[in-house]
């Protein structure tokens, strides 16, 4: 009899243990995808963001172009929250990349941001020259290329926005 009870108990203990061990494993994978899902929704709450201070700052640049604000300084004050969205995109995307693995749409989302990246320098760029410019046919040329390559972010973005 206590040799029926001593294999009945070792029996539930490998039982309890193998059950355990399965649903830790699954626990895992499940936490992993929600982690994947809430980067996915940081990648569109950073887009969001993104887009919110590139619009901003075109309009600044449109009516620093057309004469109806004079001061450049309202421009600039986006600069900090852009930077701050573009890394926090970039981050994101990095993260899914490392916990999720390669899928399709990490592949989109990655394309995206790489051109963000190298656009958004150049765009911040045009507008410090433009702004530090002196005579009004310069400022002119650099706002209007500065105003041409923050609506190729703004198109890149909303791309973004809607995968």
């Amino acid at each position: 009899m206590r040799q029926r009870l001593k294999g009945f108990l070792i029996l539930i203990s490998i039982s309890f243990l193998l059950v355990y061990t399965v649903s830790e494993y699954f626990a895992r994978k499940v936490d992993a995808e929600v982690e994947i899902s809430s980067q996915r929704l940081n990648v569109l709450y950073n887009t969001h963001e993104v887009l919110y201070h590139m619009i901003a700052i075109q309009e600044g640049l449109y009516s620093l172009l057309s004469g109806t604000i004079k001061d450049p300084d309202f421009i600039s004050e986006n600069f900090p929250d852009l930077e701050e969205g573009v890394k926090a995109l970039s981050t994101s995307i990095s993260y899914i990349y490392y916990a999720g693995g390669d899928d399709a749409q990490f592949r989109i989302y990655s394309h995206h941001v790489e051109v963000i990246d190298a656009l958004y320098p150049k765009f911040i760029d045009k507008i410090k020259i433009a702004v530090e410019a002196k005579e009004k046919r310069e400022r002119e040329k650099y706002l209007l290329e500065a105003i041409e390559t923050g609506e190729g972010l703004e198109v890149i973005s909303r791309e973004l926005d809607t995968l």
